[in-house]
């Protein structure tokens, strides 16, 4: 398995670069979920001026129930009808939704490791759940974390986590895994 994870430490003030947007190769849909208000304010900041669609939650539990529904404000595409079905076979075939067209909650989840109510690893997992259960495209989750180790990003990756993140999070490196991802 390639390596996924990304060391970000450092400055975590916002970026001031007007064209920090500009690079980006489309805005995104994000769920940012911290405990921590000043860090979650501090991506705020970031989000807006990089003109991102954003939600915030403080704790996994909240991060599930904002996932959930965020969908039910985005239309999904019909389910097929089964292949049994004599008379809708025709119809299976025009409505198959391929990989890349699936609806999605959130292009990205920000997702802190350590919070209350619920963990972050436990918020993936089920949140990973989820998109398997409706067929859904899965988000990128990012894990944003002060743990570090092996073991901890092994577990993260483990709960469904695509990168890791180590706070502070330095701004222009979540820029340049944001172009990657889009």
């Amino acid at each position: 398995m390639p390596a996924r994870a990304a060391s970000a430490v450092g400055d975590s003030r916002p970026s001031s670069s007007p064209t920090e947007a500009a690079n980006l190769t489309r805005p995104f849909t994000i769920l940012m979920v911290d405990d921590n208000r000043i860090n979650l304010q501090l991506l705020v900041t970031y989000m807006n001026r990089n003109r991102h669609t954003y939600e915030t939650a403080t704790n996994g539990l909240e991060a599930v129930e904002t996932y959930k529904s965020h969908l039910l404000s985005h239309p999904q595409p019909p389910r097929p009808p089964s292949p049994s079905d004599a008379s809708s076979a025709a119809a299976f075939e025009s409505v198959v939704v391929s990989p890349s067209e699936r609806p999605k909650a959130f292009d990205v989840v920000l997702m802190d490791i350590s919070m209350p109510i619920m963990d972050g690893l436990e918020a993936t997992r089920n949140i990973r759940q989820y998109e398997r259960e409706r067929g859904l495209k899965p988000s990128t989750v990012i894990a944003l974390t002060g743990l570090a180790s092996a073991t901890a990003q092994q577990e993260a990756f483990s709960s469904g986590i695509d990168l890791f993140l180590t706070k502070p999070v330095r701004l222009k490196e979540l820029t340049k895994i944001l172009e990657r991802v889009g």
